[in-house]
């Protein structure tokens, strides 16, 4: 499994919490010397951002599709047809 694969996978524990957490660790890793565990470390915060940025981007496209559609029946008609294409694609 891919680094992205991976966070995809647990994206939900991906909490700000958990983003702090990954910056002070790398920033104790560079403190005492361990560049390798930094890089790391900074390489999982990174492709977290990255999966993030992707995933806000999704939901922005979805949302202007949406918006573009004016009518409140129209964007609820939109609102159901994106629901059953993500069920069927579970």
């Amino acid at each position: 499994m891919s680094l992205t694969e991976a966070v995809e996978a647990n994206y939900d524990l991906c909490d700000y919490k958990f983003m702090e957490m990954l910056q002070a660790e790398a920033a104790e890793c560079v403190s005492v010397g361990a560049h390798i565990e930094a890089a790391e470390y900074q390489q999982l915060q990174s492709t977290i951002s990255a999966v993030m940025a992707a995933r806000m981007a999704s939901a922005q496209q979805k949302l202007e599709r949406i918006l573009a559609r004016k009518d409140p029946r129209a964007m609820e008609s939109e609102v159901a047809m994106m629901t059953r294409r993500f069920v069927k694609s579970c």
